[in-house]
């Protein structure tokens, strides 16, 4: 019934300010679209929120990937998938929905979460549908939480990365 929408994993520790550090952000900025909270880890190292929209090469050089070691003397900054911390409230072309707020009415004129994805790139594929009718998606570092990353499924991580290829194909078979 309200007016904005809260989706927060089941897996993160939302700091006691965040929600209300959100709808001050969303009643500055009502043109918004996601907005995603700074996540930390356990230990309270920084754990990348914003990425940039998937392209190949991007994928190709991505944390995790072998080939950013092998080419490690190139510049391949422009390639990079994930985004750095930034300080200050900054637009970013698309967020992880682990913790993230949107206005009631933008989600449902949007079309809300593509169900075809199982889990993972829905909120990427989200973030490009908004990015497309005219919203930028914001990173919000002054809304916190503690992610503790994986947690909340009893997946395995061979099954998690499987899951995750699957939806990053599905990604670029729709986009």
């Amino acid at each position: 019934r309200g007016k904005h929408l809260l989706f927060l994993n089941p897996d993160v520790v939302i700091d006691p300010d965040a929600i209300e550090v959100f709808l001050a952000e969303a009643e500055n900025d009502p043109q918004a679209g996601l907005m995603a909270g700074r996540l930390r880890y356990q230990d309270g190292q920084f754990q990348p929120t914003c990425r940039n929209f998937p392209t190949i090469p991007n994928m190709l050089f991505s944390r995790g990937s072998f080939l950013k070691y092998l080419f490690a003397s190139k510049d391949y900054r422009h390639y990079l998938y994930t985004l750095p911390d930034f300080k200050e409230t900054t637009p970013v072309p698309a967020v992880a929905a682990a913790m993230v707020l949107i206005r009631r009415d933008r989600f449902e004129k949007i079309g809300r979460f593509d169900e075809r994805y199982f889990l993972y790139m829905e909120d990427t594929d989200l973030s490009l549908r908004l990015d497309q009718a005219g919203h930028e998606n914001l990173y919000v570092p002054t809304a916190g939480g503690v992610h503790l990353w994986g947690q909340g499924s009893n997946a395995g991580k061979f099954l998690r990365h499987f899951r995750h290829h699957l939806s990053i194909w599905h990604y670029f078979l729709k986009h």
